[in-house]
């Protein structure tokens, strides 16, 4: 019985024993524990020195305080500043880290902070927004203020993922400031300097941080800053980059032909037309004007045959352009008879204008010669004649110009004479008359 108690006694010290080896061997380790959940949150900015907006910096370095300790290689490639300090290094204590200049700062200057997405702490965890923050090396820091309103099209934007948006100096595209949201809301950079820039936003649906054309809805526009508060929109869709192209001509009368392109049309450079059973023998173009989709031609007198119509490096409203695309047709050898009518015009009949120089504009149904616009304008007390300019602004809109400054407080009538006529002379039924009176109050 006493060896058997032994034994046991013997058997309880030799497992106290293991156990506080095991104890101390615990304490003695100063790895991580493993297993447990995984480290998914994302690293923060705590502070920032100079703070931000702060006026009259005279150091050398600025120092951030991360809430954990940051990737360095990441940082560096997260890390702008505009203007643009080339000789510069970083340093990295725990969760400081340090940008240290070896340049000069400009004076009286306004500094722009950028620490963008792809910033991360050792596990890997992305800093969730954009960081901004600007100070300045002189006595006032700018003060102008650019307010960023997002738009998406339903069809192509996807609801939870993130919008990035970059700010760049028109000239020389350098990067400006950047910031970030998952919302649709206005988007806020303050303390910019006036001057042209270039806006430009997209929505990270695979979430690289980086613009696919193909599958991420995106927009950017060029704007002027040059007061205190200014407000953009910008429209999110799809890249299009599919080229304009014809979809069909169609003759409106022998001498009015109507192409109708794929989708609205910027600006064209050039059209021809020319006969097909006979290449050398071209159809003069007379005049054309370009509505959205529709390019109306006014061309000569045809022979009766098929022509063939070549529109040379078309653009579309997205900047793709065609270098050129052709379509063969036979117009039809019927002349236009229908009556030539005014549209709209300005100002109405019985206006008063504070204006002795005003402007008059006439837009008829159809394009015609500036030299077939038959106007007369006159002063309503004594019928004098005034003579005046009449320029074509489109197709088939004018505006005429007094060539002398009318009297204040006296009427006068423009007349739009029944006598105007399109290329194929057809008139006006009635002349229209516009009456006026200037007035300047002095």
């Amino acid at each position: 019985m006493r060896n058997k108690k032994f034994r046991q006694n013997k058997r309880c010290v030799l497992c106290g024993l293991i156990l506080l080896c095991g104890l101390v061997l615990s304490c003695g380790n100063k790895k991580p524990p493993t297993g447990g959940p995984k480290d998914t949150t994302s690293p923060e900015i705590i502070d920032i020195e100079p703070s931000n907006s702060s006026k009259k910096f005279s150091g050398n370095e600025i120092e951030i305080l991360f809430s954990e300790p940051i990737n360095p290689n990441s940082f560096a490639d997260a890390f702008t500043i505009y203007p643009n300090i080339l000789e510069k290094k970083f340093s990295w204590n725990n969760k400081k880290v340090k940008i240290i200049f070896n340049e000069n700062l400009i004076p009286q200057q306004t500094y722009h902070i950028t620490i963008d997405n792809h910033c991360e702490d050792l596990r890997h965890n992305h800093l969730e927004n954009i960081f901004h923050s600007s100070f300045s090396t002189g006595n006032f820091i700018e003060k102008n203020t650019l307010f960023v309103n997002i738009f998406l099209e339903n069809n192509f934007s996807k609801k939870d993922a993130e919008i990035l948006i970059s700010l760049f100096t028109k000239n020389d595209t350098t990067l400006v400031a950047k910031t970030n949201s998952q919302k649709n809301e206005k988007f806020e950079i303050p303390n910019l300097a006036e001057g042209e820039y270039l806006i430009s936003a997209f929505q990270d649906i695979d979430k690289n941080l980086e613009f696919d054309e193909q599958t991420e809805p995106f927009s950017e526009k060029i704007f002027n800053l040059s007061s205190e508060k200014i407000f953009i929109e910008l429209h999110l869709t799809l890249m299009d980059t599919t080229k304009p192209k014809f979809k069909k001509i169609s003759s409106k009368s022998r001498q009015h032909l109507i192409l109708e392109f794929s989708e609205k049309i910027k600006q064209i450079e050039n059209c021809k037309i020319y006969n097909s059973e006979n290449p050398k023998y071209e159809l003069k173009i007379i005049e054309t004007m370009l509505i959205e989709n529709e390019l109306n031609i006014i061309t000569s007198i045809p022979d009766s045959g098929t022509y063939k119509l070549f529109v040379y490096k078309f653009e579309d409203q997205k900047g793709n352009i065609t270098q050129v695309d052709s379509l063969k047709f036979r117009p039809i050898l019927n002349a236009d008879t229908t009556s030539l009518n005014i549209k709209n015009y300005s100002p109405e009949d019985g206006t008063t204008v504070d204006n002795l120089h005003p402007n008059f504009y006439i837009e008829f149904n159809k394009m015609i010669p500036v030299e077939n616009v038959n106007v007369d304008l006159r002063n309503c007390e004594n019928d004098a004649f005034i003579k005046v300019d009449i320029r074509k602004i489109g197709g088939n809109k004018f505006e005429i110009t007094p060539q002398k400054s009318l009297s204040n407080y006296v009427p006068y009538k423009l007349v739009i004479c029944n006598d105007c006529a399109d290329y194929e002379g057809n008139k006006l039924n009635e002349k229209i008359e516009i009456n006026i009176l200037p007035i300047i109050v002095k």
